[in-house]
């Protein structure tokens, strides 16, 4: 394992996230470029990739790149999430962030014992199939060696279809260290920005969930009165069984036998009668209507 220098002591007075920041660098296990990793989860601009003997830079790099932040003002800064991830805070905008060294890729130089491999791997060609001998006999095109060169990049921005991004890299003339003037006034800018987009997108979230409530009404109001509709064809309806229905019992009454004078209501005759007067009023939505008008209630929409 790659020796990890300590510098922690050479570094005085930092941010407290820069701190932080070192203690889970100088706890990271190295990759296989060698690199110390932390809060990356993946994404380029959401993390450190360091050489153990670059931590004496990356840190007081931090360092100014947080007291940058703060320095824009009220609800700026660096803050972590639930998930402990670091992030810049511009004017209130949450930004991801990312500072790494870069890889070098290099024609990698065959070794004496690498020319053998590949000697074996054309024998074996010859005999079975080419892909058999090139995996067991797997000598790299290239190598990827880590760079000097530092890069900070925060999170893109995606606006209709494109992507805007900000970035600062190292120049032989002008590292990282003396752009911190220039990465503050761009960090303001960033915030602005991303405040414009964040807005928009909030706008049209508004429009689309005003749009779909506009659909939603119409649809209720639609359907509302197709109901009503349906109401009305089936009142009418039952309408007409409750007057076919009087027609009938005012016809059994005219035809009642004569000369027995009126139809006694106790009797089975004139029972009949009432029940069935009482269910061609129980049956005519028209009744029901008129007598919820009556009480004020007026016109229902089933």
């Amino acid at each position: 394992m790659t020796k990890r220098p300590k510098v922690k002591k050479q570094l005085r007075n930092l941010h407290p996230e820069a701190d932080h920041l070192y203690t889970e660098l100088e706890g990271s296990r190295p990759d296989k470029y060698g690199f110390l990793r932390c809060g990356d989860g993946g994404r380029p601009y959401a993390g450190f990739r360091v050489m153990p003997e670059q931590l004496r830079r990356t840190v007081p790099l931090a360092d100014g790149l947080f007291r940058a932040a703060e320095g824009l003002g009220d609800d700026s800064g660096v803050e972590r999430d639930r998930e402990k991830r670091l992030f810049l805070k511009l004017l209130g905008e949450r930004v991801e962030f990312g500072l790494w060294q870069g890889l070098r890729r290099t024609p990698h130089v065959p070794m004496p014992k690498e020319k053998e491999t590949e000697a074996r791997k054309r024998q074996l060609s010859l005999k079975v199939d080419r892909d058999v001998a090139a995996a067991l006999y797997a000598v790299p095109t290239f190598d990827y060696l880590p760079s000097p060169e530092f890069t900070l990049q925060l999170q893109p921005l995606r606006q209709n279809g494109t992507c805007v991004r900000r970035t600062w890299k190292d120049a032989p003339d002008k590292p990282l260290e003396l752009q911190l003037g220039e990465i503050a006034l761009g960090l303001a800018k960033y915030a602005a920005k991303a405040r414009e987009l964040r807005l928009e997108r909030a706008a049209r979230e508004r429009e689309r969930a005003a749009q779909e409530a506009r659909q939603a009404e119409l649809k209720r109001q639609q359907a509302a009165e197709q109901a009503r509709r349906s109401q009305l064809e089936r009142d009418a309806e039952a309408w007409h069984r409750a007057e076919l229905v009087r027609r009938y019992v005012a016809a059994v009454e005219t035809e009642a036998p004569s000369g027995q004078g009126a139809i006694d209501p106790e009797s089975e005759l004139g029972r009949w009668l009432a029940w069935a007067r009482q269910h061609a009023d129980r049956i005519d939505p028209g009744l029901q209507v008129l007598a919820l008008k009556l009480s004020g209630g007026g016109e229902t929409v089933q």
